[in-house]
């Protein structure tokens, strides 16, 4: 088929009788064809008609006249779109542009005086720091130079052997001056080579370097330790998988460890709200929590304080702790709201939508929490953060939920929570940081802020070994020595307690902390206290000397020894009358212990 398009002069040759009728039809065609060209042509279509030789007709073949309508309203759409949006954005740009040219500010809130009611300054000193005043220049550079002649007069005192001044010097100096890097690289040089505190002298080595980066004898300082600091992390990390295997191998059933774990979980919940300010002691934690009864004198949030981290650390055991799979942001929101959930259960589960102060640091404003914490959550479940070391995974979970402290409150009893969830699923048993311990926490807390994180790392870890110590201690070494401790039974045989003779008066008081027995308050006890310094029944100036000795007294269980103390002290007139005698020991007869 041949087609080519039909001009108005055309003409074609046929015979004579059709040519009239012929011509008349081309005409009709032709503006038939001229009309449906211009409607076709304003839409971009193009209409051809065709001759065939063969068949001698005219056809007419068109594109989709549907299609085309369809394609041109969707064309038609976007430019209209398109037009409404550039309006938009024209008029916002116009009125951010003439707000910039007349400063008008004045619809957004803003919660402080405006800048000409603050400023008492020329405005060529806005855009620089403002110079301290002179008293306060004064002060500082009186400071410093107090904080010069102590080091200098700590360095002779070092020449000279006198190290217990040297260090108080040092001491002094750094408390007067925290940020001179001099002063910070003597202090560790003195540490490392007087006191073999390889440790501690790089933490001072890398504080000076966060001050002044470029300082020389620090920054040789803390390349030459830097391999010998972490060989001793790597050591202390084995040594505590070692205890935590060796935890492992007890079994479940094992009646010390049940016990051990039951106290451990009051110590834990004690110790967390302590940290905090909660003024309940361990005697009153425990009853709020065994049997849900106020406590006389105290306030509602701190009942609310130890029911809601009960709360949490039951969800966590019950769920969190035996779950495989990532750490979620919904996962700690549920341990938050449960924290909370007694003391403001509107604010629990919710991020902070203030902006927060926490001593000398600003945690990041409420508009970027909820960034902060995605970043958080991927850096959870990364691989990186995974491979890493347990403990170290754990206390640097803790440091960075704390540190963006996305809650009004209630952040460090969940970050707490969060790190022994992470330890727990690592088969270690939940951290305590006791509430003594407080004032070491919040300053590691703080050296983590200006950048090295080390020290905090080994605070955790050290908490880690201790609570291990305990549980070992409590189900391995006591249980060993002291066979009948780990049953159910009284010691009413004088051939029980004769395992007594050799065992150090510190181990019955770490005793005293988890084995709940009238028996080991005053029989044992005080029968422990004979064999040992060998007094006689009546020699009771003496027994009162070594209750009160320094060696007695000095120990990391303060408190609970001095409760001994007093508990002994009371029962005096009972042991002397039933001690000494080959007959059984009247357990009816004998005090309740002191809580």
């Amino acid at each position: 088929m041949k087609t080519r398009p039909i001009e108005k002069n055309h003409m074609i040759e046929m015979s004579n009788e059709a040519e009239h009728r012929f011509v008349t039809g081309i005409k009709q065609g032709v503006k038939r064809v001229e009309n449906k060209l211009r409607m076709f042509l304003s839409r971009e279509k193009f209409c051809y008609v065709f001759y065939d030789e063969k068949l001698g007709y005219v056809k007419e073949r068109t594109k989709n006249v549907n299609a085309a309508m369809t394609a041109n309203r969707i064309v038609v759409l976007l430019v209209f779109i398109s037009g409404i949006a550039v309006a938009v954005i024209g008029t916002l740009l116009s009125q951010y542009i003439r707000g910039l040219s007349d400063n008008n500010y004045h619809h957004v809130f803003i919660p402080l005086p405006s800048e000409s009611v603050l400023n008492i300054y020329d405005e060529v000193h806005l855009d620089v720091a403002l110079p301290r005043s002179q008293l306060e220049i004064e002060n500082s550079a009186t400071s410093t130079a107090e904080a010069l002649t102590s080091l200098h007069l700590a360095l002779e005192m070092k020449l000279l052997g006198k190290q217990k001044k040297a260090i108080k010097l040092f001491q002094h100096a750094v408390a007067l001056a925290p940020c001179h890097p001099d002063i910070l690289n003597h202090y560790g040089e003195f540490l490392e080579y007087t006191q073999n505190d390889v440790i501690k002298a790089n933490e001072y080595y890398v504080r000076a370097l966060s001050y002044q980066p470029n300082h020389e004898g620090a920054l040789i300082n803390s390349q030459r330790t830097a391999r010998v600091v972490e060989e001793l992390d790597r050591r202390m990390l084995r040594r505590i998988d070692e205890k935590r295997n060796a935890l492992s191998a007890i079994p479940d059933n094992n009646a010390a460890l049940i016990r051990a774990k039951k106290e451990a979980y009051f110590q834990h919940i004690y110790h967390t709200v302590g940290i905090e300010g909660n003024t309940m002691n361990l005697a009153q934690t425990r009853a709020i929590v065994e049997t849900r009864t106020a406590v006389v004198g105290k306030s509602i949030d701190e009942h609310n304080e130890i029911l809601g981290l009960d709360a949490a650390m039951k969800y966590i055991n019950a769920t969190l702790v035996n779950r495989v799979g990532s750490i979620s942001i919904k996962d700690i929101l549920e341990i938050h709201t449960r924290v909370l959930g007694h003391v403001d259960p509107v604010q629990g589960g919710q991020f902070r939508r203030t902006q927060v102060y926490v001593g000398g640091h600003i945690p990041p404003g409420p508009g970027d929490i909820h960034y902060l914490m995605e970043e958080f959550a991927s850096w959870l479940n990364s691989e990186r953060a995974i491979r890493m070391h347990p403990v170290r995974y754990a206390a640097l979970a803790h440091y960075k939920l704390v540190h963006i402290h996305p809650f009004s409150d209630g952040n460090g009893r969940t970050s707490r929570l969060l790190m022994n969830m992470i330890l727990m699923q690592a088969g270690y048993p939940p951290v305590i940081i006791h509430k003594q311990h407080r004032h070491t926490y919040y300053e590691n807390l703080q050296i983590a802020n200006t950048g090295d994180v080390r020290p905090f790392v080994r605070f955790i870890a050290e908490c880690t070994e201790q609570t291990l110590d305990l549980f070992l201690w409590a189900t391995n070494e006591f249980s060993r020595q002291v066979p009948a401790l780990s049953q159910d039974t009284l010691f009413t045989e004088k051939r029980n307690t004769t395992t007594f003779k050799y065992v150090d008066i510190e181990c019955i008081l770490k005793m005293y902390k988890f084995m709940d027995s009238r028996v080991i308050d005053c029989y044992l006890l005080d029968k422990l206290l004979y064999d040992t310094i060998e007094m006689k029944p009546n020699d009771n100036e003496n027994k009162k000397r070594y209750y009160t000795d320094s060696r007695f007294l000095n120990t990391e269980t303060e408190m609970i020894e001095k409760i001994v103390v007093d508990r002994i002290h009371s029962i005096l007139p009972f042991i002397r009358s039933n001690v000494g005698s080959d007959t059984n020991v009247d357990v009816s007869m004998m005090p309740s212990r002191i809580s």
